[in-house]
């Protein structure tokens, strides 16, 4: 099984910040990025994962069982304000196809390969 974690507009931030010729506030958004994919990729191998790769904004792992709703919850909770599509299944491939489900279904979103229909949201932001 595998999983596939992408950052929800974090490029598009980052091209908006150097626009506007704002290096602080880059610097900051950056050094915020960069802290929440070290706590994702620490969490995710905390449940025995196998880190692939983890850089930029992207995380790729095998973990050894399909995720449950709990586990996507605990991965998740503390990202906020940053949000995260994320792709599940069985091969590396059909993780990467059910990311991509996921980013063209909105932000902060979870599907599973199984079944591209079904999407669920990761997060919720209280203020909502």
């Amino acid at each position: 099984m595998y999983i596939s974690i992408d950052g929800d507009d974090v490029g598009s931030e980052i091209e908006r910040l150097i626009v506007l010729c704002q290096p602080e506030a880059l610097v900051q958004y950056w050094k915020s990025v960069s802290h929440v994919i070290t706590d994702l990729e620490a969490r995710l191998k905390s449940q025995g994962a196998n880190v692939l790769i983890c850089g930029g904004d992207t995380i790729l792992a095998e973990l050894d069982r399909v995720p449950s709703p709990e586990l996507m919850h605990k991965l998740f909770s503390s990202t906020l304000p940053l949000s995260f599509s994320v792709g599940t299944g069985h091969t590396m491939l059909e993780a990467y196809i059910a990311l991509k489900t996921a980013k063209a279904s909105g932000k902060n979103c979870w599907v599973d390969y199984s079944d591209l229909s079904s999407i669920r949201r990761l997060q919720y932001d209280v203020r909502e």
